[in-house]
């Protein structure tokens, strides 16, 4: 929000590509483990959430800018929309193989068996989160900016503000709130995208 495009974009790629590499460690470490769940009710409430994580229309302007200057935007956006998708199957696989096919409400919990890949997981935690606020506040600023003509500073301290706000004043569980914005709020966006 703060940072450079160009710096914005560096931190980005390095830290994707340091998600990329948790994932795959995790992957290989749970599925040989994996055991598939008998009941599909259990992960089809997993719907909000994997909505959630897999939901990228805040990156569509990024995304056009960026392939505004390429004759291959078709075949980037496929492969940057596959990757994303297998990289977190195999994740949840991972994850269940490693908790023993019952994960815990946070994912970390189930796997503390295993220390050095809970230490993984909060790794892969924190910047999956950085990386999503980074690309969601970046945006929520540039939209209020431009929205409400606010100057550079106003719409910054808003954009850093107001998700902090409203992780102290509400009263969920981390999983509650994903469940709620994946299956609700985001499946209401692409409604009217």
């Amino acid at each position: 929000v703060i940072v450079r495009s160009k710096v914005f974009e560096r931190l980005e790629s390095a830290a994707t590509a340091v998600m990329l590499a948790l994932i795959c460690i995790i992957a290989f470490a749970g599925v040989p483990h994996f055991n598939p769940p008998a009941p599909l009710g259990e992960v089809g409430s997993l719907y909000g959430i994997a909505l959630f994580a897999l939901y990228g229309a805040s990156a569509i302007p990024e995304l056009k800018a960026f392939l505004s200057h390429t004759s291959h935007a078709w075949k980037i956006t496929a492969i940057c929309t596959c990757v994303p998708a297998v990289a977190y199957t195999f994740f949840i696989i991972g994850i269940m193989g490693l908790s023993g096919g019952a994960p815990s409400g946070d994912a970390l919990s189930g796997i503390s068996t295993y220390p050095v890949m809970l230490r993984i997981g909060a790794a892969l935690g924190f910047f999956a989160v950085a990386t999503s606020y980074w690309m969601l506040a970046t945006n929520f600023k540039h939209v209020i900016q431009f929205d409400f003509k606010l100057s550079n500073y106003t719409s910054t301290v808003i954009a850093l503000g107001v998700p902090v706000a409203l992780y102290l004043l509400v009263q969920a569980s981390f999983f509650e709130i994903m469940d709620f914005v994946g299956s609700t709020a985001l499946s209401a966006e692409v409604v009217v995208l």
